[in-house]
C-alpha cells in the first residue's frame, strides 16, 4: 500500500532536523520543475456563481 503524503511527513520527515528538511524540500522542487509538469492554480477562475453574481 503506497502511503501518502502526510504519511511520509509524520513518519519520515518531520524527524529530520529542519536543514534536512529544507535540502529534502529544495529537491522535490527541483526534481519537479525539471519535470514539466504543472498544477493548475484555480484561485484566480471566476466560480458560474461569482459570475452571475456580477
Amino acid at each position: 500500500m503506497a502511503l501518502t503524503a502526510q504519511e511520509i511527513f509524520v513518519e519520515t520527515v518531520q524527524s529530520l532536523p529542519p536543514d534536512e528538511q529544507f535540502r529534502l524540500a529544495a529537491l522535490i522542487l527541483q526534481k519537479l520543475s525539471q519535470s514539466g509538469i504543472t498544477v493548475g492554480d484555480r484561485r484566480d477562475t471566476w466560480r458560474e456563481q461569482d459570475q452571475k453574481d456580477l
